[in-house]
């Protein structure tokens, strides 16, 4: 009898309303009305019996389901919630008693990071488990904005923790470097008009930048100044000086057989003057410093000549 219902449908109709053909019925059957099998059981108590998450037990590195619907078939797949950590490290899973079976990351062979008290689903392809395709990626709480939430393949739901600057920040100065500047500003997102400095420094002003040069807006006007020493130098000769500038006073200090004279040359303003002894008879300016010729008499003996030149 059995097998004649097996290979028939039952269908129930009654005869319709205007008597002219027949509706079909469609029964109506309770869970626990339906056997299954010979000795009783009913499609209720399978569905009772049915863990849908059930929880592993083991540990976090040998998970251990009991879950009675889940065969080792290509494709079948189940939920189950993890009891430990894993901690990343290589991980498997035994179910039903079965041998225990590798679980790797989706379509890699990498190890998934399992946390205690969450679900996850996995897959068997016929050799190994693989978590259901979900949330990915390697970004941390540090590499997204503080209060923006985002999934990785560690968990979902991960509150970011980088600062979001919205204001002017000080900023670390990395000193020392030549022709460049560098500065550690504070970690965090910068939207690119935010503005960072590195404190207020005192020396940063015109008079101490050279006159013509301009340090990031800063144009100077300190005048330059340098100085030198000349010896032994011939009677009528126009000796050059390079002072790296062409400069508008020249003061000099000369020294002949023990006496000391000065001579100083305001080239800005044409005029000149002697203290002492008339040992200096010409100075000239030139683009890059100065020329000076001794008077006649003092190439005779040992001569020095001290000089400062400026800008001013």
């Amino acid at each position: 009898m059995a097998e004649d219902m097996a290979a028939y449908n039952t269908i129930i109709k009654k005869r319709n309303a205007e008597n002219n053909g027949w509706d079909s019925i469609l029964p109506v059957t309770l869970a626990e009305n339906v056997l299954t099998d010979e000795a009783g059981g009913t499609v209720a108590s399978q569905l009772a019996s049915v863990v849908k998450f059930p929880t592993a037990t083991g540990t976090g590195t040998a998970i251990v389901i009991s879950y009675a619907p889940f065969t080792y078939t290509a494709g079948q797949s189940f939920t189950f919630v993890a009891s430990a950590n894993n901690s990343g490290s290589a991980t498997t899973i035994a179910v039903n008693g079965a041998s225990t079976v590798s679980l790797y990351k989706p379509n890699t062979t990498d190890t998934p990071n399992i946390v205690s008290g969450k679900a996850y689903t996995v897959w068997y392809d016929g050799t190994d488990f693989f978590l259901k395709a979900s949330a990915e990626g390697d970004a941390v709480a540090a590499n997204v904005l503080a209060g923006k939430k985002f999934s990785n393949d560690d968990d979902t739901g991960i509150v970011g923790t980088m600062p979001n600057r919205t204001s002017t920040q000080l900023a670390t100065l990395n000193p020392g470097v030549q022709n460049y500047i560098y500065m550690y500003p504070p970690e965090g997102y910068y939207n690119g008009s935010i503005m960072v400095y590195s404190g207020y420094i005192t020396d940063y002003i015109p008079n101490n930048i050279l006159t013509g040069k301009n340090i990031y807006g800063v144009i100077g006007i300190a005048k330059r100044r340098a100085s030198g020493n000349v010896s032994a130098i011939s009677q009528n000769t126009m000796w050059t000086i390079n002072c790296g500038f062409q400069p508008k006073q020249v003061s000099i200090q000369f020294t002949y057989n023990a006496r000391t004279g000065y001579h100083i040359r305001d080239f800005e303003w044409n005029v000149s003057g002697q203290l002492q002894y008339n040992g200096v008879s010409a100075v000239n300016p030139t683009s890059s410093g100065f020329g000076i010729q001794v008077q006649d008499y003092m190439t005779g003996g040992a001569t020095n000549i001290t000089w400062v030149a400026s800008e001013q």
